[in-house]
């Protein structure tokens, strides 16, 4: 109980109290300046925007797509668009690459007043909404890179590249898997104090895998010639020695904000799980590929390969279907977060892909890759009957696992 009120206490603290005391401060600002923005209507159209800059793929991914939907004028090109970003961006490098094409302010004050009008502002012609669109196949298929390294840039990542061992005609594949260190220890990095603990963030612990995992992936690319880099900016623990010098440990020896966007922009293809860092990757049109993938809308880019965890049901002791966790997400009427939350406290418990099939993922995701295998038919139709994304070529673009679909052929019944 005591437990209970100090975090209360803490929440109305951090969370309510600024936000009330802002609210008193500056909404009456915003009754100033929604005149102002439409006189510049008259002559060019502004829309404002924030950014949710502490999380790599709150960001990279939204601001990626928007590129692309200009670029496509699948939205309005004529318009000034004014971004707001709190400090200090989870990727810097990232951000300074869209600041080249946008106009972001980095301001933690101005995205805070920003954030605070956006209940009102919200209702207003001047508010753009920047979510993540899961339906925006189309743009990753029909529109162009949005940004580029300089010449500099690719000399130093090059350099870089040298220094850990790969050459310039080298391959290599970027391997990444979330775990509990980096989101509260980045959060007490970025707000300079040690507030949050590993227990404020357990509700997301579902999401974490362990990276041993992926060792048998890693002795796989190693062996067909290429190098497997480990990823990751703040991580719980170094990987073991293997011995290969092929398998690096680059998040614990090399990492940097340049680099984790350098090598996730050059990199034959990235394995990752849940976390964001894949929109780094599917903004340079790089191949993904998701192990230990929870059921909801298949993240888009130009070619994603993907595999599910299944979900072990203990008043039923069996596996329940993919369909039928997909039919209970959306007759909950929950947010896909708090669904799958939802089922671990009430229900059960997800299953992490096993190394093996983790393995099979990236051995199968590597020879289409290759163009040494095409994609499992009746797994296409399987997921064409999960989404429905509105663009004719999803099918080519999202790949379900055929090697995990045969064996768990029931699963998707």
């Amino acid at each position: 109980m005591v437990t209970l009120v100090k975090k209360a206490l803490r929440r109305v603290r951090y969370r309510y109290l600024p936000r009330v005391a802002a609210a008193l401060m500056f909404v009456p600002f915003l009754f100033l300046l929604v005149p102002v923005l439409y006189v510049f209507e008259l002559f060019r159209p502004v829309r404002i925007a924030n950014l949710d800059s502490m999380r790599v793929g709150h960001f990279t991914g939204p601001l990626d797509i928007f590129l692309r939907k200009i670029e496509l004028k699948k939205i309005r090109s004529d318009c000034f668009y004014i971004f707001t970003s709190p400090r200090p961006a989870a990727n810097q490098t990232v951000m300074n690459l869209f600041k080249k094409k946008l106009n972001i302010i980095e301001s933690t004050f101005l995205s805070w007043i920003h954030q605070t009008m956006l209940p009102y502002l919200r209702y207003t012609r001047f508010h753009h909404d920047l979510s993540y669109d899961y339906s925006a196949y189309e743009v990753y298929d029909k529109g162009t890179v949005p940004v580029a390294f300089s010449d500099e840039e690719e000399k130093l990542g090059q350099q870089k590249l040298r220094e850990m061992g790969i050459g310039p005609n080298d391959w290599f594949v970027c391997f990444h898997a979330r775990d509990a260190n980096y989101v509260y220890k980045w959060f007490n990095q970025a707000a300079h104090s040690g507030k949050y603990t590993q227990a404020d963030f357990a509700f997301s612990d579902y999401r974490n895998e362990n990276i041993l995992t992926y060792l048998k992936a890693m002795r796989y690319i190693s062996k067909q010639g290429g190098y497997a880099l480990r990823m990751g900016a703040i991580v719980e623990k170094p990987l073991p020695q293997t011995g290969d010098p092929k398998i690096i440990d680059y998040a614990t020896q090399w990492r940097s904000d340049f680099m984790d966007t350098y090598l996730l922009a050059k990199c034959k293809f990235l394995l990752f799980d849940s976390a964001g860092l894949y929109t780094i990757s599917t903004l340079f049109n790089r191949p993904v590929v998701l192990a230990n993938y929870l059921l909801s809308s298949v993240p888009v880019g130009l070619k994603i390969f993907f595999q599910y965890k299944k979900f072990w049901d203990k008043k039923q002791n069996a596996y329940v279907s993919f369909n039928e966790l997909q039919r209970q997400g959306v007759a909950s009427g929950m947010k896909h977060g708090d669904f799958l939350r939802h089922l671990i406290k009430n229900r059960g418990k997800f299953i992490s892909n096993t190394d093996d099939e983790i393995l099979n993922l990236v051995v199968e995701s590597n020879e289409i890759l290759d163009g040494v295998r095409t994609p499992n038919a009746p797994a296409q139709k399987a997921i064409r009957g999960f989404y429905n994304s509105g663009y004719s070529k999803f099918d080519q673009m999202a790949i379900l696992s055929g090697l995990y679909f045969e064996k768990n052929r029931e699963l998707f019944e």
